[in-house]
């Protein structure tokens, strides 16, 4: 027969061995959002845009900013003259 401190024991050590494991998989759940973005227009949403240096991304991501979000002219992309492309 097992005592009621035993199984007490049992108990909580059961619930506190879940609980790590519950939180894991909620944060596994969750999507990845990034915390701070910028927009970086003039490369793809002109025909004749230009890339940013190397040097002007790193400076971005100094200054706090994980993810660039490129504007893009629909127009170009549905261009029959493949050149525009």
């Amino acid at each position: 027969m097992i005592s009621r401190r035993s199984a007490l024991k049992l108990a909580g050590g059961s619930i506190l061995a879940a609980l790590p494991a519950a939180g894991a998989a909620r944060a596994a759940a969750r999507p990845i959002v990034p915390s701070r973005g910028i927009n970086l227009p003039g490369w793809f949403d002109n025909s004749d845009g230009v890339a940013p240096s190397e040097p002007v991304l790193e400076k971005l991501r100094q200054a706090g900013f994980e993810t660039i979000r490129l504007p893009i002219n629909g127009d170009l992309l549905t261009a029959t003259d493949a050149a525009a492309l």
